[in-house]
């Protein structure tokens, strides 16, 4: 099968999508499949290299508080491409822009088109200034996605939403973790002791991985900073929010690793107590699935993918989004009881073995299938 996939982001983007791109590209060479991905990617701009396709982006921060990075498709060359490539599916990640183009042309091309929901961008837009998009980018969203033979959604939640907004086929599809990596072994007392400082009391580590922008529900981070004062916390990120967190946490116990990944993120799991996970805009959190896999209870916010992974796993406590009080009282339920929190962390581990990456890519395929089989149908048809 040759598989065209399309991502709005450069691959070496920090977070969940370039992590399970990365996973799909491995699974299918391994399975005898060919893939070319189409991306947004200034190191690769019109050339490709290997698998990847790469378009030019450009940045912008004329009318909102941050910047974004956005893809200009140069469609004569993207129509060029894909009649060369010929793929049997085409796979948007998130179709915005490029993927927006590129179902226009695979949809010309009579070839089956299936779109993964993984961030709610929709809500991104109130955190940047720009809450007058939402709407807009809701809309878009539909109209893009309608196009497609099939929508995967992360979550039970994310589905729900996707067909409260009108989209058709839509199926769940969730995320795995590498259990491997991801192992309660890997805990290194060296490293706790390293990560706290010479000065270390033994404080307990709770632990937050991810990017630290504005859409990641800061200010419950930084709340906790003054509420909870008997831990110690390690924040494993970067993003443009790293000078007011730095700021924020002045007078807390902490440490800012900075990004990490591989071996060094899987110790940092490992070598903590709790994970902390304050978003509401994830689909499908890989941050919490990697703290499952690591053995650890987890702290998070009650909406779509974070919530629907702590009540499956039952791994975990929800707090409301909006209540930094709440979310300090169920860190300090783990806290004032080790023996919940392990058996929290024990839950988290059998249902991230649960979760492998080949039985859920075995399921994309699938999904591909059925595209292909709907594929002559028109993508709205029930």
């Amino acid at each position: 099968m040759r598989v065209a996939i399309f991502r709005e982001l450069p691959h070496d983007f920090p977070g969940g999508v370039s992590n399970l791109l990365t996973v799909m590209l491995d699974y299918l060479e391994r399975n005898g499949h060919e893939a070319r991905v189409f991306i947004a990617d200034d190191g690769l701009a019109g050339q490709t290299q290997g698998p990847f396709v790469g378009f030019p982006t450009m940045t912008t921060n004329r009318w909102a508080r941050s910047s974004f990075c956005l893809p200009v498709p140069q469609a004569a060359r993207m129509r060029r491409e894909l009649e060369a490539f010929r793929p049997d599916v085409v796979h948007f990640l998130h179709p915005i822009i490029l993927g927006a183009v590129g179902s226009y042309f695979a949809r010309r091309q009579k070839v089956a088109r299936v779109a993964s929901f993984h961030t709610l961008y929709h809500d991104y837009v109130a955190h940047h200034g720009v809450r007058f998009l939402r709407r807009i980018l809701r809309w878009w969203v539909w109209m893009v996605f309608k196009d497609c033979h099939m929508t995967l959604a992360p979550s039970v939640s994310v589905a729900d939403l996707l067909h409260e907004w009108g989209l058709k086929r839509v199926f769940v599809w969730p995320r795995g973790v590498d259990v491997e990596r991801f192992n309660p072994r890997r805990r290194n007392e060296e490293w706790r002791s390293s990560v706290r400082g010479a000065g270390g009391d033994g404080r307990p580590l709770v632990l937050y991985v991810g990017r630290l922008a504005r859409e990641k529900n800061m200010e419950t981070l930084v709340a906790l900073a003054t509420l909870l004062e008997r831990v110690h916390w390690v924040i494993v990120g970067d993003g443009p929010e790293r000078g007011s967190l730095s700021e924020a946490f002045r007078g807390a116990s902490h440490t800012f690793t900075g990004y990490l990944s591989g071996d060094e993120l899987a110790t940092a799991y490992a070598s903590s107590d709790i994970f902390f996970m304050p978003s509401v805009t994830e689909g499908c959190p890989n941050a919490v699935m990697e703290a499952f896999a690591s053995g650890l209870p987890v702290v998070g916010a009650g909406a779509y993918g974070t919530g629907d992974l702590i009540e499956e796993s039952s791994a975990g406590l929800t707090f409301h989004p909006d209540d930094p009080a709440e979310a300090s009282r169920k860190i300090d339920e783990f806290l004032n009881d080790p023996a919940l929190a392990a058996s929290f962390g024990a839950r988290g581990r059998a249902f991230a073995e649960s979760r492998s990456w080949d039985s859920l890519m075995a399921q994309l395929l699938k999904h591909y299938d059925k595209a292909r089989a709907l594929n002559g149908l028109s993508p709205s048809a029930p």
